[in-house]
C-alpha cells in the first residue's frame, strides 16, 4: 500500500508498548456504518464494557457513534461537541450527558465505559464514564442510574450500529480505531489502554480479555468491501459487523492512537465558512470568506518530510497552496504556475487544474521547499521554490500546510501518507506523523514542571526546644503554637539534614527521624509536606503559588533565594519573610508548608501551585543576588547552555516593578513588559543586551532598570516541552489557534499592544475543555470562571472575543509549558514517546 516501509513506521508491537495498526474512517456523507445483529441473548444484559479510540471530524452537530435497537441504548455527541449518554425506553434509566466539549480534532481520544447493575444501588462507581484513563465527574445535568439489576438491552437479541443510530439516521464522522465490547464483564481500569511510564495514555493488547458470547474486538486490519470488510470481528466470538455501502476499502487509514497525522483542521478560524470531509482530508467547498484553511500541525525543527494535495474540485478563480507560519508569512504555488512570497508573485512552474495531484517535499534540515505534479505516472519537480524559506522567510515558527480556495466551489484533499502516497517521495523524505517526528529531549514533562491542585489545611506548628539534645531522636518541647502531627518536617537553628516526626506520645513529647544535637529554647518549625502530584517528581526550585478562593497575593519563593523568602507577581512589594510559608524546598519532591494564612495554606481553601525545576534540560535558570547598576550593561550567567527568549526580573531589595523580556516583542533590546501591571509593551531603547547561550543581559539604558539587587528567572525553548511566541486575537468566540507542538500543561498569555491583564491557564483546576477557568498573574483576584480557552493536544484555541479577554484584535505574547509532548519516535516505532491524547 505503500512507497516503503520507513514512510509509515513499522507495524510490530515492540518495547515501546502496543503498537495499533489501523483505524477506519467515517464519513458522514457516505452514511458510513458497520452494523450486527445478533440472533440470541449475550453473557449478561447487566454487566459489559465498551471501550475505543476516536478522532474527530465534523464538529458542533449530533452524531452517534454507537447504538442499538431502536435507539434505546446510545453513545452520541450533542450540537455542542459534549458525550450524550443513555439508556432510553419510556423515560431515561441511565444517563451520563457530559461538562466536558470533545472538540479537539488533532489527536485520539480513548473512552470506556464500564456497566453493571448488579450492586443494590448502582451508581458512579459500577456504571462509570472514563475518557483517557481518567473518570468523568463533571456532568451537563445530574446523572441517572439505573435501579439495582436492570437489564440494559445490550447483551439480548438486539442490533448493533457503530457510526450512526437507527431512525432517524445521524451519522458519525471522524475515525474510530480499537473497538472492543465485553459481554458479561466490567472494571473500572480499562481493558484495552493504559499509562506508560511518561504518563502518556496508550493502547494495550487485549487478546488475553474474556469477551463474552456477544462481545467483538475490531481492529480493522481487514479493508471495508474487502474480505470480511471493516467489520471482522478478531476476538475469536466471530462476531462479524456488516459493512454498509459507504464505506471503501480507502476507508481504512494507518491514522491511530499510536500514530497519529496530520489533517485539515475544522477549528482554525478560516474554517468557519468551509466544510470538512472524509476524516478532515477533504477541505471544501471552501464557501465565501476567501479564508485560508490550515492542517493541524506544525514541522518540527528538524527532518525531511513529503505531503501531496489533490485538486478534487476545481472553481475558476486562482487556488494557492503552500505553507505559512504563525504571523501570518506565507509561500504559497499558484494554480496559474506562480508562486507567491508574503505577497511577492513570480513564475514559478506548471499550472494545474481539476483532478491534479501536487507534491510537496519540505526539507526543514537543509532549508529547501520543493513543489512536484503528478504526470503520466510520476512525480516532476517545479524546482526549489526559494532560498532558505524557513531562515528567511518564516521568521515566527509554528509552519503548517495551507490552502486557499478563491472560488467557493473549490475542494482540496490532504495527504500526509494515511492514505498510501500517490507518486513516490524522493530519497530520505518521510510522511509527518508521530512516529516520524525527532524524539523530543525530555518525554515526561512532569519530571521538571508541572501544575498541581491542593486545598489548604492550615496544620503546621511552632515550638521550642525544652532541653539541649546530644545526638538523639528524642525530643521534648514546649510553647506550642498550632498542631504538631507525625510526618511533618522540623526545621531550626541547628537540624541537620531532612528532618521529620516520626512519631509522638503527645504534643511535647517527640521522636524525630534521625538523631540531632539541639540546643534549649531553640525555635523550631514543623511543616507539612506538599508532593507533587504528576507522573514524575522532582526537587522544586522555583514555586508559584495562588489561592483560587481569596484575594490573596500570588507567592514566588525559589530555592535560590531561600525558602520563606517571597516576591508577589501582582506587587511591587519588595522581598519579604513568611515562616509560616514555605518553609523548605525538598530536593526530590515538592516543599514543605506552614500554617501559611494569606495565600499559603488556608484551611479548606483551595490553591494551585506551579512547580517549576533549575537547569539546562528545563531550560530554566535562576539567579538570585544580581547586582545591577543603571546605565551599566550587566550580564547573568543562567547556566542553560541556551539562549535566554523569556526572563521576568524582580528587584527584591526595593519595592519596584516587575521587568519582563520575551524574544516576541517589538524589539529584543528595546521593549519591556510589567507583570505587576496590565500595561502594553514600553520601549526604552538598549533596555535590554543582546541574549547569549551563556548570559542573560540587562541593558545599559541610562532610564532602564534602577540600580540595585534583583532575582531573574530566565526560560530557554525546548521543543516539545516549551514554547514562547506570539499570535494575533481575532476578536472572535471562534479563535486564534496556536499550535505548540505539546499539550499544555500551562499557557500564560499577554497584549502588547494595550492594557489587559496576564491571563493564567493550566490542566489541573479542572482538567477539561472549555472549563479552564482563568487566574490574573497581575492582580490578586479569585480564580474567574469565564469560558476563554480550549487546551489542546498540541496547543491552544482562544474561545472568547470579549473587550477584557486574551483574543480581542491584538498582538499577543504567550509563554507555555508541556503536559506530554505531542509525540515522536524518531522513526521507529517503540522509541521515543507515545502520542498525547486529544483533550
Amino acid at each position: 500500500m505503500f512507497s516503503n516501509n520507513l514512510l509509515l513506521g513499522a507495524a510490530s508491537i515492540s518495547a515501546g508498548g502496543y503498537e495499533v495498526d489501523y483505524s477506519c474512517r467515517f464519513n458522514d456523507a457516505d452514511s458510513a456504518t458497520l452494523s450486527k445483529t445478533y440472533s440470541g441473548a449475550g453473557t449478561s444484559d447487566k454487566i459489559s464494557q465498551i471501550e475505543f479510540w476516536f478522532k474527530r471530524g465534523l464538529l458542533a452537530t449530533e452524531r452517534y457513534i454507537f447504538s442499538v435497537e431502536s435507539n434505546s441504548f446510545q453513545i452520541a455527541f450533542d450540537a455542542n461537541d459534549k458525550l450524550n449518554i443513555f439508556y432510553f425506553t419510556s423515560s431515561y434509566l441511565f444517563r451520563l450527558h457530559t461538562a466536558q466539549v470533545f472538540r479537539d480534532p488533532n489527536a485520539w481520544y480513548h473512552l470506556t465505559l464500564h456497566l453493571d447493575t448488579t450492586p443494590s444501588t448502582p451508581s458512579a462507581s459500577s456504571m462509570g464514564l472514563l475518557i483517557n484513563g481518567v473518570a468523568v465527574t463533571d456532568f451537563d445535568s445530574e446523572p441517572t442510574y439505573p435501579d439495582q439489576d436492570q437489564a440494559m438491552g445490550l447483551g439480548t437479541a438486539t442490533n448493533f450500529n457503530i457510526g450512526s443510530n437507527n431512525t432517524p439516521a445521524s451519522y458519525y464522522d471522524g475515525y474510530i480505531s480499537n473497538f472492543i465490547y465485553c459481554d458479561g464483564n466490567s472494571s473500572s481500569t480499562p481493558y484495552s489502554a493504559e499509562f506508560d511510564s511518561n504518563g502518556v495514555w496508550r493502547p494495550k493488547d487485549v487478546s488475553s480479555e474474556t469477551f463474552g458470547d456477544n462481545g467483538f474486538w475490531l481492529d480493522f486490519a481487514v479493508a471495508p468491501d474487502t474480505g470480511n470488510g471493516a467489520g471482522n470481528d478478531v476476538s475469536g466470538k466471530n462476531n462479524d459487523f456488516t459493512d454498509s455501502a459507504g464505506l471503501a476499502a480507502n476507508d481504512q487509514v494507518t491514522d491511530t492512537p499510536t500514530n497519529n497525522f496530520p489533517t485539515w483542521s475544522p477549528i482554525y478560524p478560516g474554517g468557519a465558512n468551509c466544510q470538512f470531509h472524509n476524516g478532515n482530508l477533504e477541505c471544501g467547498p471552501v464557501g465565501s470568506g476567501n479564508a485560508p484553511q490550515d492542517t493541524n500541525v506544525i514541522f518540527p525543527d528538524s527532518g525531511e518530510y513529503w505531503l501531496e494535495f489533490t485538486v478534487t474540485v476545481r472553481g475558476s478563480s486562482i487556488l494557492f497552496l503552500g505553507l505559512r507560519d504563525q504571523a501570518g508569512n506565507y509561500i504559497q504555488y499558484e494554480s496559474d504556475g506562480d508562486k507567491n512570497i508574503n505577497g511577492s508573485s513570480s513564475s514559478y512552474g506548471a499550472t494545474f487544474a481539476q483532478g491534479d495531484c501536487i507534491g510537496c517535499h519540505v526539507d526543514v534540515d537543509d532549508d529547501v521547499i520543493t513543489f512536484y505534479k503528478f504526470v503520466d505516472g510520476s512525480m516532476q519537480t517545479q524546482g526549489s521554490i526559494t532560498s532558505t524559506p524557513f531562515a528567511s522567510v518564516f521568521t515566527a515558527g509554528g509552519v503548517r500546510v495551507f490552502m486557499h480556495g478563491n472560488d467557493p466551489s473549490d475542494v482540496v484533499t490532504i495527504n500526509y501518507g494515511q492514505l498510501g502516497f500517490t507518486g513516490t517521495p524522493p530519497d530520505n523524505s518521510v510522511a509527518l506523523c508521530t512516529t516520524n517526528m525527532p524524539v523530543p529531549t525530555i518525554a515526561d514533562p512532569s519530571s521538571h514542571f508541572q501544575p498541581n491542585t491542593r486545598t489548604g489545611d492550615g496544620a503546621g506548628a511552632t515550638a521550642n526546644v525544652n532541653g539541649a539534645t546530644s545526638s538523639t531522636t528524642t525530643l521534648v518541647v514546649d510553647g506550642n503554637s498550632g498542631t504538631i502531627v507525625a510526618g511533618m518536617y522540623v526545621t531550626g537553628t541547628g537540624i541537620s539534614g531532612s528532618v521529620t516526626v516520626a512519631s509522638l506520645s503527645d504534643q511535647n513529647n517527640l521522636v524525630l527521624s534521625s538523631a540531632q544535637s539541639l540546643s534549649n529554647d531553640v525555635a523550631l518549625t514543623f511543616s507539612s509536606a506538599v508532593t507533587q502530584t504528576g507522573n514524575s517528581q522532582f526537587g522544586t526550585d522555583l514555586i508559584i503559588i495562588k489561592n483560587r478562593d481569596q484575594a490573596d497575593e500570588w507567592k514566588v519563593v525559589d530555592s535560590v533565594r531561600g525558602a520563606t523568602y517571597e516576591i508577589n507577581t501582582d506587587s511591587t512589594n519588595a522581598q519579604s519573610t513568611d515562616s509560616n510559608g514555605v518553609t523548605a524546598f525538598s530536593a526530590t519532591d515538592g516543599y514543605t508548608i506552614g500554617t501559611g494564612a494569606g495565600g499559603y495554606n488556608d484551611n479548606t481553601e483551595k490553591f494551585i501551585d506551579y512547580h517549576f525545576q533549575e537547569g539546562s534540560t528545563p531550560g530554566m535558570g535562576i539567579n538570585a543576588s544580581v547586582s545591577h547598576t543603571q546605565g551599566s550593561e550587566t550580564t547573568i550567567a543562567h547556566g542553560m547552555s541556551a539562549v535566554p527568549v523569556f526572563a521576568l526580573l524582580k528587584e527584591t531589595d526595593a519595592a519596584t516593578a516587575w521587568w519582563v523580556y520575551h524574544q516576541s516583542l517589538t524589539s529584543k533590546t528595546g521593549n519591556y513588559l510589567v507583570l505587576d501591571t496590565n500595561a502594553g509593551e514600553a520601549s526604552i531603547s538598549s533596555v535590554w543586551g543582546t541574549q547569549s547561550s551563556t548570559n542573560f543581559v540587562i541593558g545599559d539604558a541610562a532610564s532602564g532598570v534602577a540600580s540595585g539587587t534583583y532575582v531573574c528567572y530566565s526560560f530557554a525553548e525546548v521543543a516539545g516541552f516549551s514554547s514562547f511566541g506570539k499570535y494575533e486575537g481575532n476578536g472572535s468566540t471562534n479563535g486564534t489557534v496556536v499550535i505548540t507542538d505539546f499539550k499544555p500543561a500551562l499557557v500564560i498569555c499577554k497584549s502588547i499592544d494595550s492594557t489587559s491583564n496576564w491571563f493564567c491557564y493550566d490542566s489541573e483546576r479542572e482538567g477539561y475543555n472549555v472549563d479552564n477557568d482563568s487566574l490574573y498573574m497581575d492582580t490578586v483576584d479569585d480564580e474567574n470562571t469565564a469560558d476563554e480557552i480550549d487546551l489542546l493536544s498540541n496547543g491552544f484555541k482562544l474561545r472568547i472575543g470579549s473587550e477584557t479577554d486574551p483574543n480581542v484584535s491584538e498582538t499577543y505574547i504567550y509563554a507555555a509549558w508541556a503536559e506530554n509532548p505531542f509525540g515522536g519516535h524518531g522513526e521507529t516505532f517503540g522509541g521515543g514517546v507515545a502520542p498525547a491524547t486529544a483533550r
